[in-house]
This record gives C-alpha cells, sequence and structure tokens, in this order.
C-alpha cells in the first residue's frame, strides 16, 4: 500500500498485567488493591507515587482519561513486569494496561519510507541493524513488497534473519538476499548499498531496468543474478566488486560485456545466454578461474580462441547461436563435463571428442551432425547424450559400447535412421530412462 497509507506491521506486545501480577519490588507499606478487566487482582505493597497510580488507574479505567492509545500511530512504551514510581525513561517504564479488559498493544518501531510509516525497523539497539533492516523496508514499498509472491516475515517486526529470501551468518549478519522470480516490480532503491556485508544479491525475474550504480559499493558480493529483467546495460560502478564468483545477466537486452569484466579473477560462472551480445572479447581467456560459460541464445557466431586458456572449465554451452564449427581448442578442456551445442550449424565432431574424458552430458539436439565419431566410445562418464531432432543417422554400435555402463539419457527421437547391430547392446539401451528411438 502506498501513498500516506500506514503499514500496520509488527509484533504487538501485550501488556504484563494480562498474564502475571507484578512483582514485589516496593518498600513495605499500605496496599492498594486495584481490579484489572482480565480478571487479576494486582496486590501492591507500597505506597507509589501519584503518577504512577494515575497512570495505572487510567490504564484501568479508575477514573482518568480513557482514550486508548490504538488510536494513533505514535510508538509507546513497551510493557513492563515492574512499577515505578518515576517518570519513564529508554530503560525503565511505567506498566500499560488496557480500557475495557483488553490489553493494550504497544506500537512496533517505526520507519517512514516514501510517507509511508512502516513499522517493525528499529535502530535504536543497533544502528546498524537499523539501518539494514530500513534499506530492506525501502526495497519492499519500491518493489510493490504486499504483492510478491512470497513474503513471509516481512514488515513483521521479526528479525530479518526470518522474512523471505533473506540470509544471516552465525552472528545474525545479513549476508545474502535472493528474490529470484518473486514478483518484484519497480526499480531497485540506491540504500540497497546499506547491506553492507551481503555476499549474494538476486533479482532475476523482477522488473528491474536500472541497475543501481550503488550496488557497487557492495565490494563483499560474490554473486549477483538480474537474470530475465529488463536492464539493458551493466553501469561501470559494478568494476568494483572483483570478489564476485558468479555473474547472472541472462535474458536481458544487453548488448555488449563491459570489458571490466575481465578484472573479475574469481570469477567462476558467467551466465548471458539470450542477451543481445554478439561479440565474447579476447579477454575472456583471463578469466582463469572460470568453470562455466553459458552463451547459448545470444548473438554470438565465433568462439574466440582465448577460451581455450580456461583450463577450468566444465560446462560450455553455446547451443541455439550462429557457431557452425567447433573449434580444435575445445578437445585441450579436459575438464569439461557438460558441451552444449544444440540447435546451431554444426554439423561435424572431430575426433578429439573422445578426449573429453569427463564428459557427462553431451547435447547436440538440433544440430547439423550426421555422424557420431567411433572416438565417442571413451567417453565412459557420459549419462546423457542428447540426438534429438539431429541428422544423426546410420549405425552407432561403436560409438555407444563404451557409453552403455553410464549412459542414462539416450534420446533420438526425429533424428535420422541410427541403429545399433549388437543385440545385448540394442537391449541395454531399451531400458534406459527417457530412451527414444524412431526412423524416419
Amino acid at each position: 500500500m502506498r501513498g500516506k497509507t500506514a503499514v500496520m506491521i509488527g509484533l504487538w506486545q501485550r501488556g504484563a498485567c494480562a498474564r502475571r501480577g507484578l512483582d514485589d519490588r516496593v518498600d513495605k507499606g499500605s496496599m492498594v488493591s486495584v481490579e484489572l478487566g482480565c480478571r487479576a487482582m494486582i496486590s501492591l505493597r507500597s505506597a507509589v507515587s501519584s503518577l504512577a497510580l494515575v497512570a495505572l488507574m487510567s490504564s484501568c479505567g479508575g477514573g482518568a482519561d480513557e482514550t486508548s492509545s490504538r488510536s494513533t500511530l505514535e510508538p509507546t512504551a513497551p510493557a513492563t513486569t515492574a512499577v515505578t514510581t518515576e517518570a519513564p525513561t529508554e530503560s525503565t517504564t511505567a506498566t500499560s494496561v488496557a480500557v475495557s479488559s483488553t490489553v493494550a498493544p504497544t506500537a512496533a518501531p517505526t520507519t517512514t519510507v516514501d510517507d509511508v510509516v512502516v513499522e517493525g525497523c528499529d535502530s535504536s539497539s543497533d544502528a546498524i541493524l537499523g539501518i539494514e533492516c530500513q534499506a530492506l523496508s525501502e526495497l519492499y514499498v519500491a518493489t510493490d513488497g504486499e504483492n510478491w509472491a512470497e513474503h513471509e516475515g516481512w514488515m513483521s517486526g521479526t528479525s530479518p534473519c526470518e522474512w523471505y529470501g533473506v540470509t544471516c551468518d552465525v552472528n545474525g549478519v545479513i549476508n545474502g538476499l535472493d528474490l529470484a522470480n518473486n514478483g518484484l516490480d519497480g526499480e531497485i532503491p540506491d540504500s540497497i548499498a546499506n547491506l553492507a556485508n551481503l555476499t549474494k544479491l538476486g533479482f532475476a525475474g523482477s522488473t528491474m531496468t536500472v541497475v543501481p550504480d550503488s550496488i557497487g559499493g557492495l565490494t563483499q558480493l560474490m554473486s549477483l543474478d538480474v537474470t530475465n529483467t529488463r536492464i539493458t546495460v551493466l553501469p561501470d560502478s559494478l568494476s568494483s566488486l572483483t570478489n564476485l564468483k558468479g555473474l547472472y545477466i541472462a535474458r536481458n537486452k544487453i548488448s555488449e560485456l563491459p570489458d571490466w569484466i575481465a578484472t573479475f579473477s574469481e570469477l567462476k560462472r558467467l551466465s548471458f545466454f539470450e542477451t543481445e551480445v554478439s561479440v565474447i572479447p579476447d579477454w575472456i581467456g583471463d578469466l582463469t578461474k572460470l568453470e562455466a560459460l553459458f552463451v547459448q541464445g545470444s548473438k554470438v557466431t565465433v568462439l574466440p580462441d582465448t577460451i581455450g586458456k580456461l583450463s577450468n572449465l566444465d560446462d560450455l554451452s553455446f547451443g541455439s547461436t550462429g557457431i557452425s564449427v567447433l573449434p580444435d581448442w575445445i578437445g585441450t578442456l579436459s575438464n569439461l563435463t557438460v558441451l552444449n551445442f544444440s540447435h546451431t550449424e554444426v554439423s561435424v565432431i572431430p575426433d578429439w571428442i573422445g578426449d573429453l574424458t569427463k564428459l557427462d552430458a553431451l547435447y547436440m539436439q538440433g544440430s547439423k551432425v550426421t555422424t557420431l565419431p567411433d572416438s565417442v566410445a571413451n567417453l565412459d562418464q557420459l549419462r546423457v547424450l542428447r540426438l534429438d531432432e539431429s541428422s544423426v543417422e546410420g549405425d552407432l554400435t561403436v560409438p555407444l559400447s563404451g557409453v552403455i555402463d553410464t549412459l542414462e539419457v539416450f534420446d533420438t527421437e526425429r533424428a535420422g535412421c541410427s541403429y545399433v547391430t549388437d543385440p545385448d547392446l540394442s537391449a541395454r539401451l531399451a531400458t534406459l530412462d527417457n530412451f527414444w528411438t524412431d526412423c524416419r
């Protein structure tokens, strides 16, 4: 709810008088009996000051003004079990009891975001936590939090560590915020940078159109995910995020990879599939710790030779691109476990495919490949082989003989007419999950 609306969220504290008697913390003396609406009798063994007595009797309907504090949004002092003869201070407050046998709620701490009174964020005890809570509150209001798919705990007055999508370390420090595909509608406020200890930040699937410059101040970030948003460019301020290990910018209108990404020496996963990017810069080879490169569905037509320097690469996916030839240097990426060139113009698989002995999955569905080289038999860890909608045909007995013991998914649906001549191999193929075979 926006505008001047008060977001009345927070945990109302109940007055102690409704649950238990007051402690005997007063001097010996006369006894005053006050009958409460909750049908509890509290005995006071001292002469209390007129201030405390008037306050108590007023709360209990004892002749004072019975106007309920619930008629305002102003925070009141929390209930305590002690009665004091002094005026309330930050650490000492008078007991509050509701009129008409109802325990009066105590207003939760408040903050104001875009003229909306937000309850549940209090920085009086911990300034840093208060700033972080307010930053989350501003995010909630700015992105229509009331209509998120999930907002459990948000703005409830509980610890932000209990809010959906928020994670904290063992000391209660907020270190993660992932609200992917949660229906965030609106721009991310600059105050997000006040979550200074974040190592993970995710807004995938939101309607954001701009990455705030302030995110560049989150220098502890190790993962940033803005997949499937409406951004068109990455601000240069992000160049300071040199601790990033994962950068996910896929399914956006981004058309260029900024050169400063080359300085992300810790980067392990880079995803820009289904973007307008058409050129992979040569500096990609400088990201020597890179383990996964997701390019599929982009405008890329050529893979630069420098990718061959990425010896730690285990997932290379460039399906649905304009790439038509498999460069020989792919055969040197000995740690590859996934190779995906599905729905490309690739028509020939070189014999070096057999050198990729750690391959777990080989996706070539929808490609122009017509033959599997016999060296595929060397891929004795292969679990997934997708040939569907490709042009593969002919005898596959030799290439499949070496992978049958590990193969779990084998799909030749709507491919060329392929077969095996070994009856035992044929029978074993037929037992596979997701086994498809037909001849057109």
